[in-house]
């Protein structure tokens, strides 16, 4: 089923719990996927083209097994049109493919585990050019995941950003995401370990103006 929304940022409400367990925090709130058909449509936003970028979203699967799709910019019909992808693969990796095929970073068998709330961002940070990227990916608040991608170009694209599909069409999430973030920064990892002891916190306050986008 596919949703269009617009960024949750302005009428997202605070919370006051300050204890790691995402699920006992929001009791049960997210966006739940089937697997199958759902997907959430953000509109043609968030073009990875030129700057920084964190991605941060806590993740409850109900199955690990298949490949499935956290969040993607682009379609799975043309090259040209991937820009970026993080998924989960079958066998428990978070993966994430960026700009071309040589822009693909594959993570450790075995990072998450079924019907389990793992808090996960993904940081891109340029450096000294468009063409010339880290990467992080933090588990839990702990690095996971380092590499570089190099002389890789990210495309851009004027495909739409979605939570929970590749493309719209694919490789479909199965089970629970929540308190989905979007910042136009590289977070430090201290600002990454906040976002996860701190899941009430809206940001952490010095990246708060950097948050463009909030799907609790």
């Amino acid at each position: 089923m596919a949703t269009t929304i617009s960024s949750g940022r302005a009428s997202s409400p605070l919370l006051t719990a300050n204890i790691a367990d995402h699920g006992t925090i929001y009791g049960g709130r997210g966006l739940d996927f089937d697997g199958v058909t759902d997907y959430l449509d953000c509109g043609a936003n968030f073009n990875l083209t030129g700057t920084s970028a964190t991605y941060s979203v806590w993740v409850n699967a109900d199955t690990v097994g298949t490949q499935q799709t956290i969040f993607s910019k682009g379609t799975n019909a043309s090259a040209t049109n991937h820009q970026y992808i993080a998924y989960i693969m079958d066998d428990g990796a978070i993966d994430f493919f960026d700009g071309t095929d040589n822009g693909f970073i594959s993570g450790n068998a075995s990072a998450i585990s079924a019907d389990t709330w793992n808090h996960i961002v993904f940081v891109i940070t340029y450096v000294g050019g468009s063409t010339n990227r880290s990467y992080v990916c933090y588990i839990n608040g702990e690095s996971y995941k380092t590499g570089n991608f190099g002389s890789v170009e990210t495309q851009s694209n004027t495909e739409s950003f979605v939570i929970g599909a590749y493309g719209t069409t694919i490789r479909y999430f199965n089970g629970t995401l929540s308190d989905f973030k979007i910042f136009d920064t590289a977070l430090t990892e201290a600002q990454v370990q906040e976002l996860y002891l701190k899941p009430e916190q809206s940001a952490p306050s010095a990246v708060q103006d950097n948050m463009v986008a909030w799907y609790p």
